[in-house]
């Protein structure tokens, strides 16, 4: 008998408005717990793509790099660089520069349709 009693107050009790309003907020703020591990895991997901797209540019940058210390290193290396920074030949060769002809320059035309404009124009305070 005491043992029917005691299961029927539990029953009550499980199934009393309380009960089920603190278990309904109880759901809502485990929810919201997951939801913030959900968004952080999100945003962890898109940094190590961009993370791993940035090392791939830095990886195809490094092997490009190695390449000209590769090339710098050598003699002709050297002279290619010479060349192409400062227009220099060796001894006996010939530079040939082009240069393109003076255009004259022009002044852009200014339009202002302001009326203190006008009046300084009209003036011919310019």
């Amino acid at each position: 008998m005491a043992y029917r009693k005691i299961h029927i107050v539990i029953r009550r009790i499980l199934q009393s408005r309380w009960t089920i309003f603190l278990l309904i907020i109880l759901v809502l703020l485990l929810l919201k717990g997951v939801w913030g591990m959900y968004q952080r895991t999100l945003f962890a997901r898109r940094n190590a793509e961009s993370q791993e797209k940035r090392l791939d540019e830095l990886k195809k940058r490094e092997r490009f790099l190695s390449k000209e210390i590769y090339t710098m290193q050598s003699q002709q290396g050297i002279e290619r660089e010479a060349r192409h920074l400062y227009d220099v030949g060796k001894k006996g060769e010939e530079l040939v520069v082009l240069v393109d002809r003076d255009i004259p320059d022009k002044k852009p035309e200014v339009i202002h349709k302001g009326v203190l404009y006008t009046i300084l124009h009209f003036l011919h305070i310019r």
